[in-house]
């Protein structure tokens, strides 16, 4: 073979990966870009779908206790309580209520979660509650004589 036929197929080998490159970079610009997004978690205020709390008050020698479940989600959540008294009258009592999850792959299980709650207020004190800090109703049973906090079963009708 001649030079002139080495140089000719080696010109037009590199033209063709030329041509290649080229049309793989055009191609390459009018494809659609695609965006991944993550997916973010609802906000607890979604999750908890709670806008009622069913519970027992009992109060003896100055302390109100209250007890009662909580149906959450899955079997990850973890339910605390905790309660604040007007500091002015001692006569309102304000129980709140807030979930702790730090897990991201738990099963939608729902999970019953037990609270019991106390607070030193007058024997006529009114109570409130919120959960995730959104107010929701509270409904207190008064506790039978000779009932305690520690004998505690909830039997509500829907």
């Amino acid at each position: 073979m001649s030079n002139k036929v080495i140089v000719l197929i080696v010109g037009v080998f590199i033209l063709i990966v030329a041509g290649m490159f080229g049309f793989a970079y055009l191609k390459k610009a009018e494809a659609p870009v695609v965006v991944t997004t993550i997916d973010t978690p609802a906000p607890a205020s979604d999750v908890y779908a709670i806008k009622r709390i069913e519970g027992k008050h009992f109060f003896s020698k100055g302390e109100h206790t209250v007890v009662g479940e909580i149906t959450l989600p899955t079997a990850c959540d973890l339910l605390t309580a905790t309660s604040s008294v007007a500091i002015d009258t001692q006569s309102r009592v304000l129980l709140d209520f807030s979930v702790i999850n730090h897990s991201t792959d738990c099963a939608k299980q729902p999970t019953t979660a037990r609270f019991k709650v106390t607070a030193h207020a007058t024997s006529s004190a009114s109570f409130t509650a919120q959960f995730m800090g959104k107010s929701v109703e509270l409904n207190l049973t008064e506790a039978a004589p000779g009932e305690t906090p520690d004998q505690f079963e909830l039997y509500t009708k829907g």
